[in-house]
C-alpha cells in the first residue's frame, strides 16, 4: 500500500502510517515528499505506526543512505524532538537509522504498544489512534484509486 502522513500544528505532532508491501524507492519517495513540505514537521514529537507493514517489505543499505542524504541537506527540517515507532514483534528497524537519528538530536524509540508510545510522546492515546486510522484509511483509498495491473 504505501506510506502516508500528517501534520498536526495545533498539537506539534507528526503522524505516519506505513501498510503493506513498502520499499525502499517508497520510502525515499515519502521522504522526498516530507522534506519538501512547508507544514512539516508539525513540532518537535512524531509518532509512526508500522503494524500494518508486510514482511515482504524491503529496504535497503542504499535507500537508507539516501533518506539519511535528504534529511541532512535539511537540518531545519529536524526538529530536536522525539519520535516513536510502533511496530509489530517481527519488524527491526536499523540501526544506522537509529545512530543517524541520534546524531540529529532525535531520540528515537521503537514500541510494540501504541499506548506506551503516546505515553512516552505525551499524547492522548485516543486522539493518536484516530490520526492513525486516518491515515489508514487514506492508503486504502488510495490504494483501491490505482489502475490495477493487467497480468
Amino acid at each position: 500500500m504505501g506510506i502516508a502522513y500528517s501534520c498536526d500544528k495545533h498539537s506539534g505532532v507528526s503522524y505516519e502510517s506505513w501498510a503493506g508491501v513498502v520499499t525502499g524507492n517508497d520510502w525515499v519517495e515519502h521522504v522526498r515528499q516530507q522534506v519538501a513540505d512547508p507544514d512539516w514537521p508539525a513540532g518537535d514529537r512524531s509518532l509512526t505506526d508500522l503494524q500494518l507493514i508486510s514482511k515482504d517489505s524491503s529496504i535497503g543499505k542504499a535507500e537508507m543512505e539516501q533518506v539519511v542524504a535528504l534529511y541532512r541537506a535539511q537540518p531545519a527540517k529536524l526538529a530536536q524532538g522525539r519520535a516513536a515507532v510502533v511496530a509489530g514483534k517481527e519488524f527491526e528497524l536499523s540501526p544506522l537509522f537509529q545512530i543517524f537519528t541520534s546524531r540529529h538530536g532525535f531520540r528515537l524509540i521503537v514500541f510494540t504498544d501504541m499506548t506506551l508510545a503516546c505515553k512516552w510522546l505525551g499524547l492522548d492515546p485516543n486522539e493518536a489512534e484516530r490520526s492513525i486510522v486516518r491515515l489508514r484509511a487514506k492508503l486504502a483509498a488510495e490504494t483501491s484509486q490505482q489502475p490495477h495491473k493487467k497480468p
